[in-house]
């Protein structure tokens, strides 16, 4: 079996068990969504009177786990070149590639209706052709002004103002305060207050963060407790896409186009940035799972 990545093959591995067994590869830079990773079976024949067949359960990069048999993995069978290829079952009994990408697929009036492995159904009547029903199977419900109310099993509740007021989810609750301007000064977290004050400082429980801004634009945090500062590098969008410290560590992350944080790089040592919670193009990350 061999890992190919943008059409090289990078690792070889030697599989000679009959049940499931992992293995591992860490690539020396940080991999992005433009590129293509391929899973190689290269010695197809009969052993004794048995035909050499290839399994494959999951992938797994970083902490998302990839089923081989979900949506987006498809079999490119013998000579690779994407004339002979099947929707993937995880088993490969010819020469061949488990191929690994992401699809969308829309309909007629623009509607997002499958994003990867989820599908998602939209109303025909009271909540319109725009807002959806259904994601990945679980309902989605939204209240008269639109606002969601049930997604992905979390409950939303909204104050007059348009804004989030709580969210409760499996094992987590959040109340959040606003001052006049809208802005969010308060989050209560599982009893946990927490105080933001005017963008500049953060109080989390026993822990104090001062947040540096240039403009408009974060550029840095400090932990107040331990001194820790930590320098906050943003991309094109705005987004936390690389953060150094005084001693000289680097930690990289990445967005998905959904705003969520996207595998960190199969490197040691790159690990999300937990220094902040400001999340896909500043803002903040919490429970609503909104981001």
């Amino acid at each position: 079996m061999a890992l190919r990545i943008n059409g090289a093959i990078v690792q070889r591995w030697t599989v000679t068990s009959t049940t499931f067994q992992t293995y591992t590869y860490t690539h020396p830079t940080p991999l992005d969504a433009d590129q293509t990773i391929d899973l190689l079976f290269e010695n197809d024949g009969v052993v004794g009177n048995d035909d050499r067949n290839l399994f494959i359960d999951t992938i797994q990069i970083g902490s998302q786990v990839i089923s081989a048999g979900q949506r987006g993995v498809s079999y490119d069978r013998g000579a690779l070149d994407g004339r002979d290829v099947y929707a993937s079952t995880g088993a490969l009994p010819w020469q061949g590639a488990l191929r690994l990408t992401e699809r969308y697929t829309y309909d007629s009036v623009g509607n997002l209706t499958r994003k990867a492995d989820l599908p998602i159904t939209y109303g025909t009547t009271g909540n319109g052709p725009h807002r959806p029903t259904t994601i990945g199977g679980q309902e989605v419900r939204a209240d008269a002004a639109g606002n969601l109310t049930t997604v992905n099993g979390r409950q939303i509740v909204w104050n007059a103002r348009g804004l989030p007021a709580s969210v409760s989810t499996a094992g987590v609750s959040e109340q959040y305060g606003y001052d006049a301007t809208g802005a969010r000064v308060t989050v209560i977290s599982n009893g946990v207050r927490q105080r933001v004050v005017g963008g500049l400082w953060e109080h989390h429980g026993t822990s104090m963060r001062h947040v540096y801004t240039l403009g408009q634009r974060l550029v840095g945090v400090r932990d107040v407790t331990s001194g820790t500062r930590t320098f906050l590098h943003l991309d094109h969008l705005g987004s936390i896409s690389v953060a150094t410290t005084a001693q000289g560590s680097v930690i990289r992350q990445e967005d998905d186009p959904w705003g969520a944080v996207r595998v960190p790089a199969v490197q040691a040592g790159h690990v999300p940035i937990t220094a902040t919670n400001r999340a896909s193009t500043g803002q903040t990350r919490d429970a609503s799972g909104l981001l």
